[in-house]
Parts: C-alpha cells; structure tokens; sequence
C-alpha cells in the first residue's frame, strides 16, 4: 500500500509521468492476489483516466460515470474469470442496512436466446449447483 501511495503521489507531483505510473502498478499486479490486483487494476485505470486538472466548476451525470466512477468501480465489480460460476443477478432480501442471504437469482438472456431451451436448462442446472456450493461453502445444516 505504501508504494501505491508513494506512486500516486510523485504522478500529482508531476515526478513521473502517467505511463510510467502505470508500468509501475502493472509490475505490482504480477506479485499480487486476485483481490489486489484488481485494486491495482482500478488505481492504474484512474491514473489513466482521471483528469490531470483539477475540478473547477460543476459537471453532470454523464462526466461523473465515465470520468470518475468507472475507471474505479469496474475492475472491482467485474469478474470475468468468474463469469460462469455466478449468475447475472441474486436478489437478495435486505432488513434496513445488512443484506440477509440470497433469495433468488437471474440471468440475463437476449431476445434471441430465450427459446434456445438447452442454453435454459444449462442455466438452470448452474442455478443448482451454485446454490448446492453455496450451502456447502456456508456449512448450512438446516433451512430457517
């Protein structure tokens, strides 16, 4: 974390340049887990993305998303080595600011795909046993 810091802080410093920065976290990624890589992952696509100016009046929705947050937020919500053991969505029943466990789940299908009856069924039995490793994983005896 301390060389993170001390990367982030020579780019504002204007000591090294973005590249540079990047290469640097790049080098840290290769050390790393999964988890900090893609931490590392949203510091390098800041460094990259995020304007080397400073905020001087105000911008809207659209330059917050695709300015700030999405450099941030999408290496750490996306987990394309995981994308066929998860589903697309799990619905999940939250009692005022903690999440209780999942309910139920979805999968996003195109127009196209939604007679393809085997692509149905193959989500359905991913449906199984992903609940089936998450009772197990959970060392879940009973059903409330």
């Amino acid at each position: 974390m301390v060389k993170i810091l001390k990367i982030v802080k020579n780019l504002a410093k204007g000591k090294i340049k973005r590249d540079d920065a990047d290469g640097l976290l790049t080098q840290m990624k290769s050390l790393s887990s999964d988890n900090e890589r893609r931490i590392l992952q949203a510091i390098s696509d800041m460094v990259k993305r995020l304007p080397a100016i400073s905020i001087t009046e105000a911008f809207g929705e659209l330059e917050l998303t695709t300015g700030y947050l999405d450099p941030l937020s999408f290496p750490l919500l996306t987990g394309f080595d995981q994308n066929t053991k998860r589903p697309d969505a799990v619905m999940r029943y939250i009692h005022q600011h903690d999440y209780a466990e999942a309910r139920g789940f979805g999968e996003v299908k195109t127009k196209e795909r939604v007679s393809d009856y085997y692509d149905l069924a193959r989500d359905l039995l991913r449906y199984c046993i992903f609940s089936k490793e998450s009772v197990d994983l959970n060392d879940m005896t009973r059903s409330r």
